[in-house]
């Protein structure tokens, strides 16, 4: 499927009092520095990227744990994983519009579709893991 793309700047011009001293030069220099591109995973290919990003922002948890989730979760097959992987990818660490690493993989979150009982009902419910921001890339609002 076609993935969704966009930029976002992640510090308002003029949002705060420090802001405000910056000149107009350093204004533009953050904002172009700051640019996230927003998009699901591509192909099977940035998969290990993703999870080893995971690996990388919970380093007390055994990489095992985040490779078992994605395999476990295969039930409805590769594109639906995919796309229910969400990424914040650093603009300035990119290399080409793929990740070769995960490096430039500023934060994720990975969606999950499931079905519950409830009083003896099926009902639908949805759910987020693997909720992760890398230590440079936090408190920017990814």
């Amino acid at each position: 499927g076609k993935s969704t793309r966009g930029l976002k700047e992640t510090t308002l011009i003029g949002d705060n009092t420090k802001d405000n001293d910056k000149s107009d030069r350093d204004k533009i220099k953050d904002f172009i520095t700051n640019l996230y591109e927003y998009r699901m995973l591509e192909n099977e290919s940035e998969v290990e990227s993703f999870l080893n990003h995971c690996c990388t922002v919970f380093t007390k948890t055994r990489p095992e744990y985040f490779y078992s989730h994605w395999k476990n979760d295969l039930t409805q097959g590769i594109e639906f994983n995919l796309k229910h992987v969400q990424l914040a990818l650093d603009v300035k660490e990119m290399n080409n519009r793929f990740i070769n690493d995960q490096k430039c993989i500023a934060a994720a979150v990975k969606t999950y579709d499931r079905e519950i009982y409830v009083g003896g009902l099926v009902k639908k419910v949805g759910g987020i893991g693997e909720v992760s921001t890398k230590i440079e890339h936090r408190k920017k609002n990814l």
